[in-house]
């Protein structure tokens, strides 16, 4: 064990601990899952998101208990290949500082690692290092939030899709997607769809170029993910989202030096506070092709 991860234990597993438990979640947990989230101010998720990872990743939901009270959640999703996404650990702050969760933790991190090929996370500055050390983890790339109030230069709006819109139609974003991902993310962008999203598209001869969806959570309206083969292709359906979207600000969460090459002097925008890193272990040609995602849709479901 690291000498970081001793500091933790040392501090999580003292004298007067409470024990809790970290089991398998159900749907009928979904309602005491959003509140937790809603309380500490995470308020990236809606109720039919979390039926969706449900839906897709019922093996990765688990929840933390204290004397059979839901405290805690840990989820992520798994995609085809073997690629897992971890959204988040979230501990209720009432009780972070009273309850051993480190042995739960333990265990949780080692099942992950059994069922996954590589595991891709974001991670906050205060915790890299324990993601590193702890866990074997290694850092990819810096990301960061902007607000998008103004698009320059746009008159007509490209290609929008929707739910109503055809398989055929929808068929060179799946491509571009699987090409990106390398793991099909057409059941996700079914979901983000039905749920009331719409993807700008921007195609060459039936393929797709870049493609942007926007989508409303309960905090913000957000961009993401942003695709594109090259910068000009990601800048037209940025500024193309934000004209069909009613010209509304739009929440983008992408990586450093994409975001400082998309956004300046093509869009009014300001920078959030808010930076991650991401981060990842396991098998490294199994990660998505950076060069080509200017906005990730929100990290948390992901």
């Amino acid at each position: 064990m690291s000498q970081l991860l001793a500091n933790l234990a040392g501090r999580v597993m003292g004298v007067g601990k409470l024990p809790t438990q970290l089991q398998l979640a159900t749907r009928r947990d979904i309602p005491e899952m959003l509140a937790l989230y809603y309380r500490e101010g995470w308020v990236d998720w809606t109720h039919d998101d979390l039926s969706f990872l449900f839906d897709t990743s019922a093996q990765c939901m688990f929840k933390l208990t204290l004397d059979g009270k839901l405290v805690g959640v840990s989820l992520a999703t798994m995609t085809d290949g073997g690629i897992l996404y971890g959204h988040s650990n979230l501990i209720d702050s009432s009780v972070r500082d009273k309850i051993n969760y480190f042995d739960e933790a333990l265990k949780y991190s080692d099942y992950l690692n059994q069922i996954a090929r590589v595991q891709i996370l974001y991670a906050s500055r205060r915790v890299i290092r324990l993601y590193q050390s702890g866990a074997g983890f290694k850092p990819l790339v810096n990301y960061r939030r902007a607000v998008i109030r103004t698009a320059h230069d746009i008159d007509e709006p490209l290609q929008s899709l929707d739910a109503s819109s055809s398989a055929e139609a929808w068929q060179p974003v799946f491509d571009l997607a699987q090409s990106v991902y390398h793991a099909s993310r057409e059941p996700l962008f079914r979901h983000f769809a039905a749920t009331g999203a719409s993807c700008t598209v921007l195609q060459d001869d039936g393929v797709a170029r870049a493609f942007a969806f926007v989508r409303q959570i309960p905090k913000a309206t957000v961009i993401g993910p942003v695709l594109a083969a090259d910068i000009d292709g990601a800048r037209a359906v940025v500024a193309s989202a934000w004209l069909t979207a009613g010209r509304q600000p739009l929440v983008i969460e992408g990586a450093d030096n994409q975001l400082e090459t998309l956004l300046p002097g093509y869009f009014d925008f300001e920078w959030e506070e808010n930076q991650m890193m991401k981060m990842y272990r396991g098998d490294a040609s199994l990660l998505e092709d950076e060069t080509r995602i200017f906005g990730v849709f929100s990290r948390y479901i992901s």
